[in-house]
């Protein structure tokens, strides 16, 4: 959970490079924080130069892994290069890290070879070994 607080404040501070190659850290002008050591937790934090942060979660019920997967879910927002307001919405458990966003490329679509090869296999299943 600390890295990822950690990270989002790194992203925020190199998002805050000026223009002209000057580094400059932008000033925080919202912030609350919510924190429990069993429980839900929440932050969020807006910079001066458009940056918006929102994340919540919680420990995750008991799945068979010491310790429980944390469930955490938010947001981030930034200007882009152009201006251009970005925004990346994310839910982070046990299956990884799922970004969603108009910026982030969509995969290629599945070759017709192999669609056509799915379809065989489902329809054509192996017979058990005698």
């Amino acid at each position: 959970m600390w890295k990822l607080m950690v990270l989002t404040a790194v992203v925020a501070v190199a998002l805050g490079e000026s223009s002209s190659g000057e580094s400059k850290i932008p000033q925080t002008v919202h912030q609350e924080m919510e924190f429990s050591p069993q429980g839900p937790f929440h932050y969020a934090f807006e910079t001066e130069n458009g940056i918006d942060v929102e994340a919540s979660g919680v420990i995750g019920q008991a799945s068979g892994t010491d310790p429980p997967p944390v469930v955490f879910e938010g947001q981030y927002s930034y200007k882009d290069s152009e201006g251009k307001q970005v925004l990346v919405k994310y839910v982070a458990n046990e299956n990884g890290f799922q970004p969603q966003s108009d910026i982030l490329p969509t995969p290629p679509p599945v070759p017709e070879e192999i669609v056509k090869g799915l379809e065989y296999i489902q329809t054509h299943p192996e017979k058990p070994a005698q």
